[in-house]
């Protein structure tokens, strides 16, 4: 009779990070966060159940490919202004929280605030006028004139 071999769930643990290691050195931090937020999204791993629980079921929006992969941006992230929307006393370049993204995707609702507190605009824009904050970067100030920017 022989015996059951027993499981090992370090060794399992060790294997999943060693593949994922090498699957992940080729990669720009970007690309890799990218990769976990999209194996997440469509996982049905519980471990992907559970994160899909947490963060609401928020989806995220697809803004274009990148450089290896795609950008996406959630619900309560920062994005920068591609275009002027000057009816709303925006300007491109305006820094904002998204913080709704409709169901297919193809637009958000962003706010914009003054560095006072104040709310600017909540607009609804379309995907490709937005753009993910971008490290490094350095927000810049400007004027507005009842209620309209210089």
């Amino acid at each position: 009779m022989s015996r059951a071999r027993a499981f090992d769930c370090v060794a399992m643990k060790d294997s999943i990070q060693a593949k994922l290691l090498r699957r992940q050195q080729a990669m720009s931090e970007q690309e890799r966060r990218d990769d976990m937020r999209g194996t997440l999204a469509t996982s049905g791993s519980p471990v992907a159940r559970m994160w899909r629980k947490m963060t609401c079921g928020r989806p995220a929006v697809d803004y274009g490919p990148s450089v290896g992969g795609t950008k996406v941006i959630a619900e309560h992230d920062r994005v920068v202004l591609k275009q002027d929307l000057l009816q709303h006393g925006l300007q491109a370049g305006d820094m904002g929280t998204v913080v709704h993204v409709y169901r297919d995707g193809r637009a958000c609702e962003v706010e914009f605030v003054a560095l006072d507190g104040e709310t600017v605009a909540v607009v609804t824009v379309e995907a490709g006028g937005l753009r993910p904050v971008s490290r490094h970067e350095i927000a810049h100030v400007r004027h507005r004139v009842n209620g309209a920017c210089e």
